[in-house]
């Protein structure tokens, strides 16, 4: 939370098993950046803290990998939806 009590930062959410079941990121109480949701139990490594987005192709390599599991990607900025897609195993 900031100081005016709006959440703030990165956001993750669990189900009862303890498993990670969404990511999301807030600025100011809005909706920004990626935002994940599914099983997100195995994508520990998609994260933004395990990949250097300062790399060529750091973005490509986050695709490649999240196209292998069954989750929804949202991208928001300023709290605006911009894209969503949805991914499954096959």
């Amino acid at each position: 939370m900031n100081k005016n009590g709006l959440p703030q930062g990165v956001w993750k959410y669990y189900n009862e098993n303890g498993s990670l079941r969404e990511i999301r990121r807030f600025k100011n109480g809005c909706k920004e950046g990626r935002w994940l949701s599914g099983d997100l139990s195995k994508i520990a490594y998609l994260g933004d803290i395990c990949i250097d987005m300062s790399k060529p192709k750091s973005q490509e390599t986050i695709e490649k990998l999240e196209k292998r599991l069954q989750i929804k990607k949202s991208f928001f900025e300023k709290g605006e939806l911009v894209s969503e897609n949805y991914f499954d195993l096959k």
